[in-house]
């Protein structure tokens, strides 16, 4: 049995039809943003956050939290950048 909590409840509320870019089309899931270290040969993740779909949150586009799949990027490479000083 599935304990129902917070996070559970946000993560089924990003499921739905937006574009997947593992499997390189629509469909129904959920989208992660991460952001990883590459040397050329291996490549080690640094962080993750998950995409909120606007129609998932109370106000849409306008909801403060709502932020597009490149702003999420670019955020989590500012905080990697920022954590490294």
């Amino acid at each position: 049995m599935i304990q129902v909590t917070e996070k559970v409840v946000i993560l089924l509320l990003c499921v739905g039809r937006q574009y997947i870019g593992q499997i390189g089309k629509t469909d129904n899931g959920v989208v992660i943003v991460t952001s990883h270290l590459y040397d050329g040969k291996k490549s080690l993740s640094l962080d993750i956050e998950l995409y909120k779909k606007a129609d998932s949150l109370p106000e849409g586009k306008e909801d403060p939290q709502f932020k597009k799949k490149p702003e999420i990027a670019i955020n989590l490479i500012d905080k990697t950048s920022f954590e490294r000083l």
